[in-house]
């Protein structure tokens, strides 16, 4: 019965995860809205787009699951405070791999360039 609830739930948010992204990044250009860097959406979006798109889900993943660990901690049920919740965790895992990012003297990760050029608009890109 959980591997049930585990498939399901996995499967609803790989979906969602690919509609969300095709739709949000290369339908309606959300990060080039965002970032107002058409060149970087070309360099990270398209040109590497298997590898943003797989760190982009195991990111985002991981806010959703960090979310739902202190949901059920704390009992939560209203559902403006379970989204403010996931607001908070993404602003602060965000933030904090920004700084990581800006900090690190040797980052020879694909995307480090991407939030080095963009700053603290990834942040409010990963929460649209």
């Amino acid at each position: 019965m959980y591997l049930n609830k585990i498939v399901a739930n996995s499967t609803a948010f790989i979906v969602s995860f690919i509609l969300c992204y095709i739709i949000l990044d290369y339908g309606l250009d959300l990060a080039i809205f965002i970032t107002e860097d058409q060149t970087m959406f070309n360099d990270y979006l398209k040109k590497h787009f298997i590898k943003t798109f797989f760190y982009e889900m195991i990111r985002i993943g991981s806010y959703i699951f960090i979310t739902e660990k202190i949901i059920n901690y704390f009992n939560i049920l209203s559902n403006a405070q379970k989204i403010l919740i996931l607001y908070t965790v993404t602003i602060i895992l965000s933030g904090l791999y920004l700084l990581f990012i800006n900090y690190s003297k040797n980052t020879h990760f694909f995307l480090s360039k991407w939030v080095k050029n963009v700053g603290w608009k990834d942040i409010i890109y990963e929460m649209i």
